[in-house]
């Protein structure tokens, strides 16, 4: 399932393309996202006192709209829209590089939504989640066709074999998007 960079490259760059909403129209879409994903995840909006890492925001962050202690957003092509909302936010801190390439910042939870048919070696994205989390929140697509900005699919059985202990759910179309869904919270036993 491990991708070459050149072809990581070529995703990014395609799915950046998917990505026009001005800052007004993006902050509105994905706050409404983020209430269904934080619904089924049984996500609040206040975290303070906690760490969190968001990987694969694109330019809008869930946690834009939290209260934390501190947030880092993952985000290896970070836009300026998204550039710009960090700096107003001094909680937040950008890490502008792929989770393969480094080493995640020890922290409370990491969210994963929508992120995980972008990454480079899928396994290795998980296992260093792992290794950085108490809690990995994921709301992710399932059975969804490969395509030039999705360079992986995923079966429920995946997130099944790699989250034996987490409360793990299964969502039809309606739940992501136009596709089925796997959602659920691991916690490191």
């Amino acid at each position: 399932m491990v991708i070459t960079l050149e072809r990581w490259q070529e995703a990014q760059t395609a799915e950046r393309q998917h990505h026009t909403f001005t800052r007004k129209e993006g902050r509105e879409h994905y706050l409404n996202a983020y209430k269904t994903y934080f619904e089924y995840l049984g996500i609040d909006f206040n975290h303070e006192g906690k760490t969190i890492v968001e990987i694969g925001c694109a330019d809008f962050p869930a946690l834009e709209h939290c209260t934390v202690k501190k947030g880092y957003l993952v985000e290896p092509m970070p836009s300026e829209l998204l550039k710009q909302l960090v700096s107003e936010k001094p909680e937040l801190e950008l890490i502008p590089y792929p989770v393969e390439h480094i080493e995640l910042p020890e922290c409370d939870e990491i969210w994963l939504l929508n992120v995980m048919q972008h990454v480079i070696d899928p396994d290795l994205f998980i296992d260093k989640c792992k290794k950085a989390a108490k809690v990995i929140r994921f709301f992710e697509p399932i059975n969804w066709p490969i395509e030039v900005y999705h360079p992986h699919t995923f079966t429920f059985g995946y997130f099944q074999s790699h989250f034996k202990d987490a409360e793990l759910y299964k969502g039809d179309k309606k739940d992501f998007h136009t596709a089925e869904c796997a959602y659920g919270t691991w916690l490191q036993v």
